[in-house]
């Protein structure tokens, strides 16, 4: 196969196809016209470095340069334990797989009047902030002017967003008020900490860039949350579009991420290739437990950082998400108070509400076992290695790869 300038141009770019990059790859071990090609595709983009401004290296691309160099985090050794490996002998998948949107609720069996018309509210403005901050916006640019008058044009009379002041009335055992929860305990903490990043003039473009994946990361978890929230865009949802683990790692990695507490880093560990849902309303329930795990460790984290894996090849035919963070004993023995059920004056209400979210969603995705197996087999739990808490939860592999695959290329809501 012969090669043009420009595909050589696109493989250093990283834009090039992965069927035509492997296609390359092959040829630049055994044709010299193609590594030819490379070469110059080398010195052209060395050439253009030259003639660009200099310009002072931002703390966000530092941290980002610095973490890629730096040694990577290693589970191993707890992959090793006990508790995963009985995990491995116990784990199976079933014969149906489960698509999500397994406990959505109508906004009509909202018991509590004001939030019944808040909610509405609070995801048409999410709408209007989507396209503030999406990649076509002068936000993403570094311009925030316009962002920055909607935010104290809608935050004149109140918050911008109606979050409940408290959360020990969200209970999970009422489905819709579950919803609830798991509409404002996942990614709304986080977007509402860049959202105030953004009004007191002390943000960057990587902040603009986190705020955008976690405004399109809310959008679909409400959809998913409440079906006649936007049944035109939920219908989209819910066609067959394989969401691959890259899509995860590519919003997480070297983020902050903050949960009622200092915003702390995340550190990305690996991200199997290959899709982890197969469509946007079961990605968006995936999703929303990885902000639950987040949000219990961020918190409790001594030095301001969490680490983030998904992992394939552990799991017979299933997939198992990390959360791991150095943490103090004490901050340990609260979560696994929060899994054992066990009430704490030290745990916040809200924090047993994230667990219970996580449970109950692992518990639909095996729905051929029962829920105490699910538990009791460690389909999801937490284990003390060192001075590190580790935290996951496991989820059907897709077996099969049929289907489209989204792309964060131009994401949608």
């Amino acid at each position: 196969m012969q090669f043009s300038e420009q595909t050589a141009l696109d493989y250093l770019l990283g834009v090039l196809p992965r069927d035509d990059s492997n296609a390359f790859e092959e040829s630049l071990e055994t044709d010299s016209n193609t590594l030819q090609l490379y070469l110059q595709a080398q010195d052209d983009c060395a050439n253009i470095s030259l003639s660009a401004i200099p310009q002072k290296t931002s703390s966000d691309l530092r941290s980002r340069i610095l973490q890629v160099s730096s040694q990577p985090f290693e589970l191993t050794s707890l992959f090793d334990t006990s508790i995963i490996t009985n995990l491995c002998d116990a784990y199976s998948s079933g014969s149906t797989r489960y698509i999500g949107g397994g406990v959505s609720s109508s906004i009509k069996d909202v018991s509590d009047s004001y939030r019944r018309d808040t909610l509405p509210a609070d995801y048409q403005n999410l709408l209007q902030l989507f396209n503030l901050v999406s990649g076509t916006s002068s936000a993403s640019m570094g311009i925030n002017d316009e962002l920055e008058d909607w935010i104290r044009s809608n935050s004149s009379s109140g918050p911008v967003f109606n979050t409940p002041s408290q959360t020990s009335d969200l209970s999970v055992d009422n489905p819709s008020l579950q919803s609830i929860s798991r509409t404002y305990l996942s990614a709304f903490p986080s977007l509402y900490y860049f959202l105030e990043k953004v009004s007191s003039k002390n943000s960057t473009v990587a902040d603009v860039r986190r705020l955008f994946y976690l405004c399109r990361d809310q959008l679909k978890i409400m959809r998913a949350s409440f079906r006649d929230l936007d049944r035109d865009r939920l219908v989209e949802d819910e066609k067959l579009m394989l969401h691959g683990a890259g899509l995860l790692r590519s919003k997480w990695w070297g983020a902050n991420h903050t949960f009622f507490s200092p915003a702390n880093r995340v550190m990305c560990g690996n991200f199997f290739d290959g899709p982890v849902t197969e469509r946007c309303v079961e990605f968006a329930e995936y999703d929303s437990n990885l902000y639950c795990l987040a949000n219990l460790l961020s918190p409790r984290s001594v030095d301001s950082q969490f680490h983030i894996e998904t992992v394939k090849d552990i799991l017979p035919d299933g997939v198992l998400a990390v959360c791991s963070a150095k943490t103090t004993s004490s901050a340990h023995d609260d979560i696994s108070d929060i899994i054992d059920g066990r009430p704490s004056p030290n745990v916040p209400s809200r924090d047993a509400h994230l667990w219970n979210l996580v449970s109950q969603s692992v518990q639909r995705a095996h729905q051929h076992i029962s829920g105490d197996d699910v538990k009791s087999q460690k389909f999801l739990g937490c284990y003390r290695q060192d001075s590190f808490t580790h935290v996951w939860f496991s989820w059907p592999a897709i077996l099969s790869q049929d289907g489209a695959d989204a792309s964060t290329g131009k994401p949608s809501l």
